[in-house]
């Protein structure tokens, strides 16, 4: 069984430190295109972090709850912010990184949870044919 209060705090342990290694470098980031194109990977990698904190937290409180659009919006908007605090144009690099990384971590969870729920249901089916 996972332990999802403990995950979501890692996950936010992890979310406050890419945010604080952001402000830190800030004047080195906003330098140079390639600065600026590291910063939407890092601010892509708080909205991971941040949806996966978020997430975690609310299957803490309600077991078998999914995560939707506004724990997306929530993750996003964070991470917007994150990239917009140390440059302007790492927005769309942000926007752009985050939609990838949100298509992966989907393709993830559908292939490990809808096997669970499906075996799941085979079980059942099976209880009740005997």
């Amino acid at each position: 069984m996972a332990n999802h209060s403990l995950s979501a705090l890692i996950s936010l342990f992890i979310t406050i430190l890419l945010i604080a290694l952001g402000q830190t470098f800030k004047s080195t980031l906003a330098a140079s295109r390639q600065g600026t194109l590291l910063t939407g990977g890092l601010s892509a990698l708080v909205f991971v972090f941040t949806l996966t904190a978020i997430s975690n937290l609310k299957m803490a409180m309600t077991p078998h709850s999914k995560s939707g659009l506004f724990e997306v919006g929530i993750g996003l908007v964070v991470a917007v912010i994150t990239a917009a605090s140390i440059h302007r144009i790492a927005i769309t690099m942000c926007l752009l990184f985050s939609g990838v990384l949100l298509f992966f971590v989907n393709s993830i969870s559908q292939g490990r949870y809808s096997a669970a729920a499906q075996t799941a249901q085979q079980s059942v089916a099976s209880k009740k044919k005997k």
